[in-house]
């Protein structure tokens, strides 16, 4: 049976979902040998999905939030207005890198007034047009 054909905005979404595995992996400090390991894959599988080249399904986006601590949203923000306007989906790394970081740090503020703050004041600057 042959392969079906690969659209080009599939491509973009199967390269844009790898950059932010990539990224998160790496804001954990994680290996992509670590990471097979805890996903149950073969040796050089993430490396296939980090480029892009293995495409994610239900289960392995599941399997990814619990592994790399994220929300399902962590994948799939942004990318449908980016996909409508014919926008490129992928943001430079080290914007993938940094929102990681910043979850982290996010998530561990325990108090919830704190959170809150913090939320308004990136909210605020965004907003602002000043960044």
């Amino acid at each position: 049976m042959p392969r079906p054909v690969t659209s080009q905005a599939a491509r973009r979404l199967n390269a844009e979902l790898g950059q932010r595995v990539a990224a998160r992996r790496q804001a954990l400090g994680l290996s992509s040998r670590q990471l097979e390991d805890a996903l149950l894959l073969p040796a050089g599988a993430v490396g296939c999905i980090e480029r892009g080249e293995k495409a994610l399904d239900a289960g392995l986006i599941i399997a990814l939030t619990e592994i790399l601590e994220v929300p399902v949203g962590f994948f799939f923000d942004d990318l449908p207005s980016a996909m409508g306007a014919g926008a490129p989906l992928s943001r430079p790394a080290h914007l993938v890198a940094e929102l990681s970081e910043f979850l982290d740090q996010f998530h561990g503020i325990e108090d919830e007034a704190e959170r809150r703050q913090v939320l308004a004041l990136v909210r605020s600057v965004a907003e602002s047009g000043q960044y």
